[in-house]
């Protein structure tokens, strides 16, 4: 039996090793950032590129739409805890406002789909 004759029951990586497992973790987390890009923001589905160049500009702008999504993410995250922890306190409110910077409408319907 060889790899070529046999790839999905043969591989070059053995299964149930160390390696393996790390390799399989390494390619989980791409996958997700992948199926991130292609169904929340469309940007991979069907790319009419041609060339290295230009397919690296176009990961390049899906890997800093993805991280621009994580950042609002966690701001909103800290945000609400914040407004939570002041708001839900039994103490009497001292008229701390924190006012939160203007929010383009495309970033808005960001927000509004989470």
């Amino acid at each position: 039996m060889s790899i070529i004759e046999f790839p999905r029951l043969i591989t070059e990586v053995v299964r149930a090793t160390e390696r393996h497992q790390k390799l399989k973790a390494l390619r989980s987390a791409s996958e997700r950032t992948n199926s991130t890009a292609k169904e929340d923001f469309r940007i991979l589905v069907k790319p009419k590129i041609r060339g290295y160049k230009h397919a690296a500009v176009l990961s390049q702008l899906a890997a800093i739409t993805i991280l621009l999504k994580r950042i609002c993410n966690f701001i909103i995250k800290v945000t609400l805890a914040l407004r939570k922890k002041i708001f839900g306190n039994k103490a009497p409110h001292h008229h701390l406002y924190i006012p939160g910077p203007m929010i383009p409408p495309f970033i808005a319907n960001l927000i509004q789909r989470e």
